[in-house]
């Protein structure tokens, strides 16, 4: 029970820091990478909160009934982030609705497979009891539970190898947004990676426990460092546009002389 009470009460602290990341997030409008960042925020809080309610259900049939809910914030935590990176990073030019109704599939369909619920076994395929009645899942995942598993993995590492090009280019002032960035995903994504490989043998999936440490982390790169009020998705499009794609060399010699000419 002290172990139920422990878990409840980070739960909640990942729900509030979430939640106020999520505010922060919506408050910059437009922003590149506002809107995505408030979609895995969401998700996130989401998570956490089907947990609560599931952890507090009075019966198994309420507990299954807010654990296949659960899937709903699951797929949109890599959707939000790969968004993200696409719009944060300057490669805007993927978020067209081609690319993004792509990207959406496998959401969409486990949100209705989330909805029937227990009538089909592709999320899973057998539940385990345990003595509190927490409803664990075992290792029987449906066919679908390891397909939105590689999609998870996928989108993340494409989302983060955009934000390690990012830290590791010339853009030095964006350095520490990209390396927060990553560590906000490392921490919950490398504990669900230990779950799903019996590596952490926990009764529930321990990754929303992790989500109170990354809603710190998102609140510390929205406040201290304006995550979204100064990103290099104008850089990245003004140089895409300006240098890419012209047809004829440019060559500056003297950034003060250009500067000269331009006023003179």
């Amino acid at each position: 029970m002290s172990n139920t009470i422990f878990l409840l009460s980070v739960l909640h602290i990942s729900v509030v820091l979430g939640s106020a990341s999520a505010i922060l997030a919506w408050r910059e409008g437009q922003s590149p990478g506002a809107r995505p960042l408030v979609l895995l925020l969401a998700g996130q809080v989401f998570w956490s909160l089907m947990l609560i309610f599931r952890l507090r259900a009075p019966g198994v049939e309420a507990k299954l009934f807010w654990m296949y809910l659960m899937w709903i914030g699951v797929v949109a935590i890599p959707l939000g982030w790969m968004l993200f990176a696409l719009s944060y990073t300057g490669h805007d030019r993927f978020l067209n609705w081609r690319y993004v109704s792509a990207l959406t599939i496998v959401p969409v369909v486990t949100v209705i497979l989330a909805i029937l619920g227990p009538t089909q076994g592709l999320l899973q395929i057998s539940i385990a009891q345990t003595p509190d009645l927490s409803v664990a899942q075992n290792d029987s995942g449906g066919i679908w539970y390891w397909i939105v598993a590689a999609y998870t993995y996928l989108l993340g590492g494409v989302g983060s190898a955009l934000l390690v090009r990012l830290a590791l280019s010339q853009m030095a002032a964006f350095r520490k947004q990209a390396y927060t960035l990553i560590g906000a995903l490392i921490i919950p994504w490398g504990i669900n990676l230990c779950y799903l490989t019996n590596v952490l043998s926990t009764p529930i999936d321990p990754t929303p426990v992790a989500f109170s440490v990354s809603g710190v982390i998102y609140l510390t790169a929205i406040r201290r460092y304006s995550l979204l009020r100064t990103n290099p998705a104008p850089n990245t499009t003004a140089r895409r546009l300006v240098f890419d794609s012209t047809q004829e060399g440019i060559l500056v010699l003297d950034l003060i002389l250009s500067a000269k000419y331009s006023l003179g």
